[in-house]
């Protein structure tokens, strides 16, 4: 707060006139200047960056950007001065909280802080939340904000309020306090409470309240926020040009500027100069503060004792003007948005534009010594450590060091990344080093004196040769041109003598070795020998819908071979005649047809060329069906008032017609009879549906034209219902259909001529054989005689049987991404017009309704049933549900037939009995590889540690021997990356 007197004023305006005698220039310390993200890893001078806003430190002197345009915070650690991602992936969102934040998307952050326990506060500004950075565990979390743009939740928890584009954040008393841009307030959040209130701000876009209650008054778009060493709020008022301050009390005012944008006012009072969009400000050891006066391309300076502002650095217009710029008021500098005061008391700023944090520092000496170049180790093998050091070389705060090398000592290059008094690496290859060291304010390099490192090498090899795939007993000699080397094999298809002869001892891959040594190691060129088995081809083939069709139909055969090879070639024959090529073959039978394919494998080591497998259809023959419309005895002339039992005598109607009854055209009835009186001259017509499968056509049609008369001849028809075939223990339903019955007939009804019951109606439980007949005795006053016996039905009773369905995949149950599978259902006892419907987790397949279902659009764990409906009257249940299958589809790529994403590392031997070698290259900086082995439902099997040793691993493992067989997943994981193959364990 402002407490000049006029008398101090003068003699504080005269030191500031005559300014310090020790001079300060501006220097980069993190950027390359162009718009970009890079660098990750190395020096933060040569990374990009790309709109960064706020620059924080933690106590460790750790540095720490809001690269807003790269959506992620940047850390430069302190001492080396490299630079890398703590927070976010660079994509711009929202996600990520609960996991690591490297992980988590973030969106446009402008703000940073720091709190004492090194904890990192982020005004994540576009998902209008502030997230924290737990420095303990690499988590992220949001802490205040709902993600909605808005304004609510004062006096309740911070994560159920809403914000709205916060910009700016603070730590002061072990509270934090936001910037909250967009709601044009500054909020505070008690973190012994967690609870969010507002400390300034109405909500009211615009400029009024001085000296009144901050949160009455009005601010535009407030951007960042501080305190000062008396504990005042200071508040950057970006759309009002000013910095306003809050008391302990509650009250604000204006610190600096007039609300104006001109760029004047040097030497004159803070509130009576313009400032343009300033964004940021942050106080000194003395309680002075600077202002990112960002549309004047400054940076200002104001004593807090006067009120007096100076311009501390910028020229007021835009640009880059180049490093080490004395005095820095001189230095360009474009769009400065961010301010902070290092460990050491220097100002650090944002210069947003120039995608650079910049840095005013005191100079160093102008001329530098070179000194002279060590090294620990200066003579050895391949990637044997050293450490280059300079002795009496320059040093202090200005001084760069660049190592340079060369292969001949003539021509040297710059080596990326080394730029300090000393440079650890590894050698590959004899080289010669030197450093550069310069002075960065006057520009000057010397030389240090130029250092041999000298790298032996290992044995040359020269890749072996010879016949790597032969048969099971067969033997191949190998060579290489290298001398007073020893031959050896894994060992486990094959043994190898001292001479490289190879022999064959069981089917598989084996990998043969040459090895000769030095004092620098070994070196080992190696082939893998595919040792093939004699193996005995098969071939069946399959036929859908099956080897017995009707006339007519298409058949769909599929051949099934058996240790075809690679390139099978399969022909296909009818009568002896060709056909057709590939594993599948359609084609129209008729009876009789044989249907031979005819595979030649393309296996090695093969015991005959070629099998074959036949197949002879039966063909049925069409079937035509019709119906009689018959009454029984009656005939079609009746007695008037008689009413007539109609029935349709059936040929070729299968286990289940259907049946339609007209009466002069007008449709009364679908039962399998039909009673009415008939009246003289109606036509009584009866449409037939055979359920038969190779009915064709499938309905059948008959008439029958009703005359009446007065003779009354009695008659009877029994019919069974449902039917004279049925299944034992069902019960039959005999119903007398009578003719010239009178008023009050008699039916007597006989099973196998034995008098049974009475009535119009006898129901039983028969046996095969048994006949059954009915007698009527007619009262009616028309009769011709007085009875008439009914036909006889003749049981046909068949046993019961169970029905049942199975599924299958083909070729199995587990595929690769994008192949197809083929299910097939066979279901047993079910009859001929069995009806399917296949499922997927539960839910049907649309129109997968027949006993196969193809699909190559199968996902990972798809789990398949069918369900069969039966036509079988004598088969239950009538539903029946296949055994479930689960496809696996394994989504890996192949190398020498290993499914494997592995990085220059060799499984051996695959298949395998449950023990293997794993060796090879690794791209990693960890000491260590963690191994594990899961099943293809991913429980863990195997565990185990491997050391990387020079970048290289070699491990024997060993699995449990009670693992069954089967396919099993391999994972390496080291550097943060988990590498796979898919390998095969068969005992």
């Amino acid at each position: 707060m402002k407490k000049a007197f006029f008398s101090s004023y003068l003699i504080i305006l005269f030191c500031a006139l005559t300014g310090n005698t020790q001079a300060q220039y501006i220097t980069t310390i993190a950027g390359s200047g162009g718009a970009g993200y890079s660098g990750d890893g190395s020096l933060a001078t040569t990374a990009q960056i790309n709109g960064q806003y706020a620059v924080a430190y933690d106590g460790a002197g750790n540095m720490f950007i809001a690269d807003a345009s790269n959506n992620v915070i940047r850390m430069v650690a302190a001492g080396t001065g490299l630079i890398s991602t703590v927070a976010g992936d660079g994509t711009a969102g929202f996600g990520g909280d609960g996991a690591a934040a490297t992980l988590a998307k973030l969106n446009t952050p402008v703000g940073v802080a720091i709190d004492g326990s090194g904890n990192i506060y982020i005004a994540d500004q576009i998902n209008h939340r502030i997230r924290m950075l737990d420095v303990s565990t690499g988590i992220i979390n949001t802490v205040a904000g709902t993600g909605t743009a808005g304004f609510s939740g004062d006096g309740g928890s911070p994560v159920s309020a809403m914000l709205n584009r916060p910009f700016g954040i603070t730590l002061y008393g072990g509270n934090y306090y936001i910037a909250d841009r967009s709601n044009d307030r500054v909020r505070k959040v008690n973190t012994t409470t967690n609870i969010i209130s507002t400390v300034a701000g109405s909500g009211t876009v615009g400029f009024s309240g001085d000296g009144g209650p901050a949160t009455t008054a009005n601010l535009n778009r407030p951007e960042f926020v501080a305190f000062d060493a008396a504990g005042n709020l200071y508040i950057v008022d970006n759309g009002n040009n000013r910095i306003r301050s809050v008391d302990g009390s509650g009250i604000i005012n204006t610190e600096a500027g007039d609300g104006s944008t001109t760029y004047a006012g040097d030497g004159s009072s803070s509130v009576a100069t313009g400032l343009n969009t300033p964004v940021a400000i942050a106080f000194d050891a003395s309680n002075n503060y600077y202002i990112a006066d960002m549309g004047n391309n400054a940076v200002r300076h104001i004593n807090s004792a006067t009120g007096i502002i100076t311009t501390t650095a910028g020229t007021g217009t835009a640009g880059y003007n180049g490093e080490c710029i004395s005095p820095v008021t001189t230095a360009q500098l474009t769009l400065p948005s961010g301010l902070v005061i290092d460990p050491s008391g220097d100002l650090v700023i944002s210069d947003r534009g120039n995608n650079r944090v910049r840095k005013i520092t005191p100079p160093c000496s102008d001329t530098p010594a070179a000194g002279t170049t060590t090294a620990s180790v200066a003579n050895g093998c391949p990637y044997y450590a050293t450490l280059l050091s300079l002795s009496g070389a320059a040093s202090g705060c200005d001084v760069s060091y660049q190592w340079q090398s060369s292969a001949n000592g003539v021509t040297y290059t710059s080596v990326s990344g080394a730029t300090s008094g000393t440079y650890s690496l590894s050698m590959a290859f004899s080289t010669y080093f030197r450093a550069m060291v310069t002075c960065n304010t006057s520009g000057i390099t010397a030389t240090s004196s130029a250092l041999y490192l000298n790298v032996n090498q290992p044995p040359a090899l020269s890749p072996v040769s010879g016949l790597n795939n032969v048969c099971i007993g067969s033997s191949i000699t190998l060579s290489d041109t290298a001398t007073s080397g020893s031959w050896s094999a894994s060992n486990t298809t094959a043994s190898v003598s001292a001479t490289g002869l190879v022999t064959g001892l069981m089917p598989g891959i084996d990998t043969v070795m040459y090895s000769a040594t030095n004092a620098c190691g070994t070196s080992v060129a190696s082939l893998a020998v595919i040792i093939n088995p004699i193996v005995t081809p098969a071939l069946s083939i399959t036929a859908n819908p099956g080897s017995a069709v009707c006339t007519g139909t298409s058949v769909n055969y599929t051949a099934i071979p058996v240790n075809g090879g690679p390139t099978p070639t399969i022909q296909w024959y009818v009568n002896g005649t060709f056909g057709g090529s590939g594993i599948f073959f359609t084609y129209t039978p008729v009876n009789g047809d044989v249907i031979k394919c005819i595979m030649t494998t393309s296996a090695p080591c093969a015991t005959v060329a070629s099998v074959t497998d036949n197949d002879t259809m039966a063909v049925r023959s069409l079937l035509t069906p019709s119906v009689i419309v018959s009454d029984g005895f009656l005939g079609d002339s009746v007695c008037v008032g008689t009413a007539v039992t109609f029935f349709g005598v059936l040929t070729n109607g299968g286990a289940t017609p259907t049946y339609q009854w007209s009466v002069n055209g007008g449709y009364v009835s679908t039962a399998s009879s039909y009673t009415y009186t008939p009246t003289n001259g109606d036509v009584v017509s009866l449409t037939l549906n055979s359920s038969l499968a190779c009915a064709a056509p499938a309905t059948a049609t008959d008439t029958a034209l009703i005359t009446t008369d007065v003779s009354e001849t009695p008659a009877i028809s029994i019919t069974a219902y449902p039917g004279d075939t049925t299944c034992t223990g069902y019960v039959i339903t005999y119903t007398a259909h009578t003719r010239y019955n009178g008023t009050a007939p008699a039916l007597i009804w006989k099973k196998n001529g034995v008098n049974v019951a009475t009535g119009f109606g006898y129901t039983y439980t028969p046996v095969n054989g048994d006949s059954v007949s009915c007698t009527l005795f007619s009262n009616a006053s028309c009769r011709t005689i007085d009875s008439a016996v009914s036909n006889v039905v003749h049981m046909v009773v068949g046993p019961h049987t169970v029905s049942s369905v199975t599924i299958a995949a083909h070729p199995g149950n587990i595929i690769l991404l994008a192949d197809s599978d083929t299910l097939v259902a066979t279901a047993v006892n079910t009859g001929s017009g069995a009806t399917y419907q296949w499922y997927v987790n539960g839910s049907p397949i649309a129109g997968a309704t027949s006993a196969m279902y193809v699909s190559d659009a199968i996902n990972d764990s798809d789990s398949f049933y069918c369900v069969v409906n039966s036509n079988n009257p004598c088969s239950a249940p009538a539903i029946v549900t296949s055994n479930g299958i689960v496809i696996h589809v394994i989504t890996v790529s192949g190398i020498n037939g290993v499914h494997t994403n592995l990085h220059s590392l060799t499984l051996v031997p695959n298949p395998n009995n449950g023990q293997f070698t794993i060796t090879g290259n690794m791209n990693t900086y960890d000491a260590t590889a963690a191994i594990q082995v899961t099943n293809l439902l991913g429980s863990v099997v195997y565990t185990a540690s491997v050391p990387v040793v020079n970048g290289k691993i070699k491990k024997e493992i060993t699995l449990d021997a009670a693992l069954s067989n089967g396919i099993y997943i391999l994972h390496i994981m080291a550097n943060g990356e988990n590498q796979v193959a898919r390998f095969t364990v068969g005992r």
